[in-house]
């Protein structure tokens, strides 16, 4: 038998590592990104379980639907959308126009903006960057996502953290009852029940503004959010529905007291 060269042979080998490493270095590139390491909740008292929940938090970025039922009114679905660059998003159905009209929220680098939804999109600048959203176009949920879960991680915030039973419609998540301590004149968030889960994914809450909770999978954040129409500088659309126009009163010489006095 005529010996194979040792040129060819070393060939051979060659191509066979090489194809080995490219099929691990294409499986490493198809492993989905990893999860985010979860944080314990067993140890520890209900503010140092809140204050690590609130660390992973700040780091979470996520899209989710959420069912939202604010007081008084009937349930909607709201999309939370927290993107890597630390941009925000919320939809909100039926959050303008005393739940006449869908709005959006958001915030970027550029500022803070109301669009109005449905045909014809458009968007307001409300603040300016880190700002918030005027009260009278506020819807207030997205401050559930923005402001008051970061405001529960200060520990020297005059509060007085405790577990909680998850309200109903919560199915996931450790809960905590926050009131204002006795001595504080006021604080820095609403009372209420803040539900979040080991990621730092916020799960529900239950406040005087409504109730909220997780309804879907959170799935992979953008980038950075994409308002919902291009800014205009028309109105912002208010909470509220306008009040109706006072009919007019009926004039002078059409009411009785007006009327020719017979003889």
């Amino acid at each position: 038998m005529r010996p194979i060269p040792r040129v060819a042979v070393s060939t051979v080998l060659l191509a066979v590592a090489g194809g080995v490493l490219a099929g691990c270095g294409n499986a490493a590139a198809q492993q989905p990104a990893p999860s985010p390491s979860p944080v314990a909740t067993d140890g520890g008292s209900p503010a140092d379980q809140l204050a690590g929940l609130v660390a992973a938090a700040a780091d979470r970025h996520y899209t989710a639907p959420y069912d939202w039922t604010p007081a008084g009114s009937s349930r909607r679905q709201v999309t939370v959308t927290l993107a890597d660059d630390a941009s925000w998003r919320l939809d909100v159905p039926g959050g303008g126009l005393g739940g006449g009209k869908d709005v959006s929220v958001a915030g970027t680098k550029a500022g803070v903006y109301q669009c109005g939804l449905g045909a014809g999109p458009s968007c307001v600048r409300v603040a300016g960057p880190g700002g918030h959203v005027p009260a009278r176009f506020d819807p207030q949920v997205e401050k559930v996502f923005t402001d008051w879960i970061g405001r529960l991680g200060d520990r020297n915030a005059p509060l007085s953290v405790d577990t909680a039973p998850r309200p109903s419609g919560v199915t996931t998540g450790t809960c905590f009852s926050i009131e204002p301590t006795a001595a504080s004149l006021s604080s820095p968030v609403p009372s209420g029940i803040y539900c979040l889960d080991s990621t730092g994914t916020v799960t529900g809450a239950r406040l005087g503004i409504g109730r909220l909770a997780l309804s879907g999978t959170p799935g992979r954040a953008p980038a950075t959010v994409k308002l919902a129409g291009p800014v205009t500088g028309g109105q912002a659309v208010p909470t509220t529905s306008p009040s109706p126009s006072p009919s007019p009163s009926p004039s002078r010489s059409s009411s009785p007291s007006a009327s020719p006095s017979r003889r």
